[in-house]
């Protein structure tokens, strides 16, 4: 709601399927849970660095699976940041992304 309200364009994947499909278009920002049907997010996050479409555009991994080996791991992976889900808001996620692309 909050990036609809901000006259965001959003596209919304529910399976690594989608995400991978997705993957093929250029995005200014990507938010990226863990734990999806299909494929893990590790693997998304590994494919989608790997596109060129993608390779430079800020993935903000959003998840409760928050142990330090998987923030770690994201990380080396390309995330751009990590945010644990449970205790971040959705206004606290926008303001991210909207620093994250004006820099």
């Amino acid at each position: 709601k909050q990036f609809s309200s901000e006259q965001c364009a959003v596209s919304h994947a529910m399976t690594g399927g989608e995400a991978l499909a997705a993957g093929a278009e250029r995005y200014d920002a990507i938010i990226l849970d863990l734990m999806l049907p299909g494929m893990n997010g590790f693997e998304i996050l590994a494919a989608l660095r790997a596109a060129p479409a993608n390779k430079n555009t800020p993935i903000m991994v959003l998840s409760n699976m928050a142990r330090p080996e998987d923030v770690e791991r994201a990380k080396k992976l390309g995330a751009t940041m990590f945010l644990m889900k449970a205790m971040t808001t959705p206004s606290e996620i926008y303001a991210e992304i909207k620093k994250t692309i004006s820099n």
